[in-house]
């Protein structure tokens, strides 16, 4: 089977291992090992820059080291903060119903409808909760985010998310005898 590299202004911009032809675009031969490498790393990163060059002095396709490109480098920090700040957003909107019942009690309490000693969490509870959140609104400024790949920051990565400590991020106004409080 014969593989080939589709190659438009120096760069990488397909492959086909079938007869069929581009467009635009030349064609050259590759072997079955580098049209695999490409394919498995793909034409185009996840900032739409092409990870493959077409060297036509040397006459080869070569990978882009981006490891020292700083406009690739400055824009994996940008996408790597605006994914960062939509999971933390999130995470945090998931919580509001916490800080709503919080007001709601704290209303309550001053209106004299609810005693201190009847809350539903405790004063340790909620510090540790507004203590969570303003760490969340922080996160952005306080995370070395050069340190982690795009894949890593995900919701599930305690490193850089921490669980919010009163527990659920789902509306827990229910006791253990599912009676609303």
């Amino acid at each position: 089977m014969f593989y080939y590299a589709v190659i438009e202004n120096g760069n990488v911009i397909g492959l086909r291992s079938k007869n069929f032809r581009y467009l635009n675009g030349d064609e050259i031969e590759i072997s079955e090992e580098l049209f695999k490498q490409i394919e498995s790393k793909g034409v185009v990163n996840n900032l739409g820059m092409y990870n493959f060059v077409y060297n036509a002095k040397k006459k080869k396709i070569e990978e882009v080291d981006f490891s020292e490109d700083e406009e690739y480098l400055e824009k994996l920090r940008l996408e790597k903060l605006k994914k960062l700040r939509s999971i933390r957003d999130e995470l945090l909107n998931k919580t509001d119903w916490i800080q709503s019942y919080l007001d709601s009690e704290r209303e309550a309490i001053l209106q004299g409808f609810l005693d201190e000693k009847n809350r539903r969490f405790k004063k340790e509870e909620i510090y540790n909760y507004l203590q969570w959140k303003q760490t969340m609104r922080d996160l952005p400024q306080i995370i070395d985010i050069d340190k982690y790949t795009l894949e890593d920051i995900n919701p599930n990565n305690t490193n850089i998310f921490p669980s919010c400590p009163i527990g659920t991020y789902s509306n827990g106004l229910l006791n253990e005898n599912k009676e609303v409080y």
